[in-house]
């Protein structure tokens, strides 16, 4: 099987899983425990309605699954929607752009070398910060080669990597006026 990083915004209520059994209209197993704490979860974003109670797909989480996964949000108006898909269309574009996402990767690992952070462990860690948060290997890029030469390699110069994707970056932000 294959590794996946989700992102939701769903409904849920403490449900143990004797109480969602019956919310379904199903017998319990007899190889479950009907006291197991949980959670009856409701997906609102699109998926086909599985029962006539809700307006979403239903399942169940156990409650230890269900509260690593995921954090309350006090509020479910449109800004924390819109985050949601804000932060879902991001994803959608460094996985469709390896180059775009190269991009995010050299400022993740400009920002941690000059904070003193050695350039090769800086980029290992931009790499695997791009890979928790849109499932995008940076290592792929190009230019990632580079950023792991030795430091003596360094010392010479970052010989073009993210230090002259970062100078382009800087140069077009101030012909646009967008830099201080």
């Amino acid at each position: 099987m294959k590794t996946y990083i989700g992102t939701k915004v769903l409904r849920a209520t403490p449900m143990n899983r004797l109480e969602y059994n019956n919310v379904r209209g199903w017998t319990l197993p007899a190889d479950e425990n009907g006291a197991d704490e949980g959670y009856l979860v409701e997906y609102t974003d699109g998926g086909k309605p599985n029962t006539p109670t809700h307006a979403g797909y239903v399942s169940w989480s156990p409650k230890d699954v269900f509260e690593r996964a995921y954090v309350e949000c006090a509020d479910s108006s449109a800004l924390a929607l819109e985050l949601a898909s804000s932060v879902s269309t991001i994803r959608g574009a460094m996985a469709k752009d390896l180059d775009y996402a190269w991009s995010w990767h050299c400022n993740i690992a400009m920002a941690a070398f000059d904070a003193g952070c050695p350039h090769d462990v800086a980029n290992e860690g931009a790499a695997r910060f791009m890979q928790l948060l849109a499932g995008v290997d940076t290592r792929k890029h190009p230019g990632f080669a580079a950023t792991q030469e030795t430091k003596s390699q360094l010392e010479q110069g970052l010989n073009g990597t993210c230090a002259e994707d970062l100078a382009h970056v800087h140069i077009v932000g101030e012909e646009s006026g967008l830099t201080d």
